[in-house]
């Protein structure tokens, strides 16, 4: 097999497992987007029902976020790969996070 064949494929190969390593981390993202909807309004609800606000688990939700959010910050650098990641976010908010 010739250089150019094999760079080729190297090339292909690279391109789809970037593409499945977005789809995941966009799918985590969006994970962690619905469980930041369902901690708020539970918050919400329960500082109506019983005056008190679980601030303690929003505070640790906030930080894995803000963690995650950081390495992909650092994963995809580019204008081009953050447009595509936040696209995949939102289309796997959309479908995920309705219960």
């Amino acid at each position: 097999m010739k250089n150019t064949s094999k760079v080729k494929i190297f090339i292909v190969f690279l391109t789809l497992m970037s593409c499945s390593s977005m789809d995941s981390d966009a799918e985590k993202m969006a994970e962690l987007q619905c469980e930041s909807i369902k901690i708020t309004m539970g918050g919400a609800l329960d500082a109506i029902e019983d005056g008190e606000m679980d601030m303690e688990s929003i505070k640790d939700h906030g930080e894995k976020v803000q963690k995650f959010v950081e390495r992909m910050n650092k994963k995809y650098g580019s204008f081009e790969e953050k447009q595509k990641f936040q696209t995949l976010v939102m289309e796997k908010s959309l479908n995920n996070c309705v219960d």
